[in-house]
């Protein structure tokens, strides 16, 4: 049996985050292809020595002393990234081309523009995984078209007189590295066997950029089989999911705050009540729940507590790639009303799948739309449930990466899933 090597820059056990869900997507996707999968992880601690009956090989990580060379290294001569100083070196690299010289892979999968260059010396072929394009989400941070301080949400607790430098030096930095991140992503399109992002979108403009092939290769998500139905649950209860140390979730919730939530009160839906389902940072959890905002941390059976509410919501106002938080909804039959950027690569069809606005009060609208309608909240949950099972089931995804394997497939005598 061929053999496929995951090379990450994070332990996949554990609580899932959308990135792990990828990754676990990766892995099950390539068995199913008919690859044995080996895993090598980077990190300060090591992660339990198997991951879902797959061996885990732990690769520590490069230290402060070794980083700081680097990254100035990188800055220099501007052929790699900052980001890929925290998990590059001379060390790393052997480590993985150890691992990997024992039974040759066919196949070698970088989980990021971090670990491109360990997968590269490994010699056999990559597939590098760009998830996101960084280029563009630094870019976008950097000159501000993306919402939210530069600093993150500890930036708000800086003295007004550091913040404002820390602002404009981290400015700088993010356009630099934009750059730098830009010319490495064309390098890993250029020259990668096989180059994927996660989000349609995502893999058109890398393809632009590039000229060649860029796959998208999303997560799976299995549809649950006794979906919601939300004509029964609490008619103004409504829910949202994500980590809330992530930016993009904090401004989501933030806007839903700031901006929805008075739109609903002037249109007579005071009533409504959001739950966000999540773990953050304390600082974060109080400010939510001053806001009126239940937050649950994390629970053991996410289904079941998405189930308890009338609908979804996903006020995203940044962020890059298909959100999974959105598909976890759909995938228990639960209607969803979303921003743009918050169904971004979804696939879904507004007014019979999902339900899209971008301004607050379109938004609020919405949202008492799933409250009044109960008819309407089930028909979009069925139809979003619907919509799970025929695109991002575990097979399409099996599917989705026998066609980006291709040829490799072929030569290295595994067999495409049927």
């Amino acid at each position: 049996m061929p053999r496929a090597l995951l090379v990450l820059t994070r332990d996949p056990s554990g609580r899932m985050t959308g990135r792990k869900t990828v990754l676990a997507t990766a892995a099950d996707s390539l068995e199913a292809n008919g690859f044995a999968v080996d895993v090598v992880v980077l990190a300060r601690e090591a992660p339990e020595p198997q991951w879902q009956g797959r061996p885990v090989t732990h690769v520590p990580l490069p230290g402060l002393p070794r980083v700081a060379v680097s990254a100035v290294g990188a800055l220099a001569r501007r052929r790699s990234s900052l980001n890929e100083s925290l998990f590059v070196s001379g060390r790393t690299r052997r480590a993985v081309a150890a691992v990997a010289a024992g039974e040759p892979p066919a196949v070698v999968v970088a989980d990021s523009l971090r670990t491109l260059a360990l997968a590269e010396a490994t010699g056999a072929p990559v597939l590098v995984h760009l998830d996101d394009l960084l280029s563009e989400r630094f870019a976008a941070r950097a000159d501000g078209s993306a919402s939210g301080d530069v600093l993150g949400f500890f930036g708000q607790q800086l003295p007004r007189a550091v913040a404002r430098p820390a602002s404009v030096l981290a400015r700088r930095l993010l356009r630099t590295e934009a750059r730098l991140v830009r010319a490495r992503e064309d390098h890993a399109a250029r020259d990668s066997a096989i180059v994927a992002t996660t989000s349609q979108q995502d893999a058109d403009t890398l393809a632009r950029r590039s000229g060649r092939t860029v796959h998208a290769l999303p997560m799976a998500v299995r549809a649950d089989a006794a979906p919601a139905d939300p004509a029964q649950a609490p008619a103004t209860s409504f829910a949202f999911l994500g980590y809330l140390d992530y930016a993009p979730n904090i401004a989501a919730l933030r806007w839903w705050r700031d901006a929805v939530r008075p739109a609903l009160e002037r249109l007579g839906g005071g009533d409504v009540t959001l739950t966000a389902i999540g773990h953050g940072a304390p600082e974060v959890m109080e400010e939510l729940a001053r806001a009126g905002i239940q937050v649950t941390g994390y629970v053991e059976d996410l289904a079941a507590e998405l189930k308890r509410h009338r609908g979804f919501v996903a006020p995203v106002t940044d962020g890059m790639g298909v959100k999974t938080k959105v598909l976890d909804a759909l995938a228990v039959g639960l209607p969803v009303v979303g921003t743009t950027p918050g169904l971004a690569g979804v696939g879904a069809e507004p007014g019979r799948e999902v339900l899209v606005a971008d301004d607050p009060e379109a938004f609020a609208r919405a949202v008492l739309r799933l409250r009044d309608d109960p008819a309407l909240a089930a028909a979009l949950g069925g139809a979003g449930h619907a919509l799970v099972r025929r695109v991002w089931s575990p097979e399409a995804s099996a599917e989705r990466w026998a066609k980006a394997l291709g040829d490799l497939v072929a030569d290295s005598g595994a067999k495409a899933p049927r």
